[in-house]
């Protein structure tokens, strides 16, 4: 969707990606998939600025930071990132510096657009960038570096010389079954999450609706190999145990979990075993992945996940695990397939897991 209001409406309903064939280089697809992307964008910087800007947009309009007279006194940090450079899609169309495809320009761009004031960083950690970008944003609140933190990560990736990256990795499937008996991969999807984090009298101050209440995030590595995870979930249990112990609860306390779940055969597997040692009752707990509806964003997929499940507590809904339809027994676990659920949530997490290694554990309360 072009906001975070059709997003989440597509992914509560379980609208689902799929292709008729997944991208093959060399073959003549490359172009017509690039050219079905969903977000497009005419101006002479890459399509990723677009993005970034319009959830940039949107959220500081939600937090009634919009004029910028409502946040002249206010000092915002800005780690709002970018986890590869900025490839555009068509060069010889358009042309942009090399200054302008870094990854760290995005910040730099949207703290100058919006004259920002506080601290600028680019986090990069793979499909864990969303995670580490908020974890960034809740250290300058802690440190009083900021007033407020705009957080989160923005990913175009559908560029051939990526896509053929992952063609090569044999991760890339027409139809994406997270979790699913048949699963084979994940699409390509590109898009932007952006948060406001403050601290709570300043938001009840400005009578702002607040969506949620981020917990101390946590981080961690997993350093088995450049690509894969330890295969019995170990590792990634114990983040998830240290993330749990700050705040002195057990997984059980979780009402959801929005899982990294790529629809890989060994991410899938590595992140059920992770919580079933957790908690050996683990399927007692709401679960979903919502890669199958929003492709895998890559860089982007922390921060907007971080949204859908602040989406899920405001509105009590557990979304579904789109195509999911024979449930992989070695996972067996609760997916919430295909359709998703009224519930009483009260907390929910947020998992994101990235290439090199990278963990991130987010934790949310109403």
């Amino acid at each position: 969707g072009a906001n975070r209001a059709d997003t989440w409406s597509k992914v509560k309903r379980g609208a689902a990606l799929n292709r008729e064939r997944a991208p093959e280089p060399g073959k003549g697809e490359m172009a017509d998939f690039v050219r079905s992307a969903f977000f497009i964008h005419d101006e002479k910087l890459p399509r990723v600025y677009a993005l970034g800007e319009c959830a940039m947009q949107e959220a500081l309009a939600d937090a009634c930071l919009a004029d910028p007279r409502a946040r002249a006194h206010l000092r915002l940090g800005v780690c709002v990132s970018v986890s590869k450079p900025m490839l555009n899609l068509d060069p010889s169309r358009s042309f942009f510096s090399l200054t302008q495809s870094l990854p760290d320009a995005m910040a730099q761009y949207l703290s100058r657009t919006y004259v920002c004031g506080g601290p600028v960083q680019n986090i990069i950690a793979a499909c864990a960038t969303g995670a580490y970008s908020l974890w960034q944003g809740y250290s300058w609140l802690r440190e009083g570096l900021c007033d407020v933190a705009v957080c989160g990560s923005v990913e175009s990736s559908l560029h051939p010389l990526y896509v053929a990256g992952f063609h090569r990795l044999g991760v890339l499937t027409a139809t994406p079954r997270p979790f699913d008996q048949a699963r084979s991969g994940f699409i390509l999807g590109e898009g932007a999450g952006v948060l406001v984090l403050e601290k709570a009298e300043s938001a009840q101050e400005r009578g702002v609706s607040v969506y949620g209440q981020l917990l101390a995030p946590t981080l961690g590595a997993d350093t088995s190999g450049p690509v894969a995870f330890d295969e019995s979930g170990k590792t990634i249990a114990a983040v998830v145990r240290r993330a749990l112990a700050k705040e002195g609860i057990k997984l059980s306390d979780l009402d959801y979990i929005n899982l990294h779940g790529t629809g890989t055969r060994l991410n899938d597997l590595a992140e059920s075993r992770a919580l079933r040692l957790i908690d050996p009752d683990a399927n007692r707990i709401s679960l979903s992945s919502t890669k199958a509806a929003t492709g895998h964003l890559l860089g982007a997929c922390g921060s907007v996940e971080a949204v859908l499940t602040l989406c899920a507590l405001k509105d009590q809904f557990v979304p579904p695990t789109a195509n999911l339809e024979t449930i992989d027994p070695d996972c067996g676990l609760d997916f919430t397939p295909r359709q998703g659920r009224a519930c009483e949530l009260r907390t929910a997490g947020s998992l994101s897991f990235g290439f090199g290694g990278a963990i991130g554990v987010l934790i949310f309360r109403q």
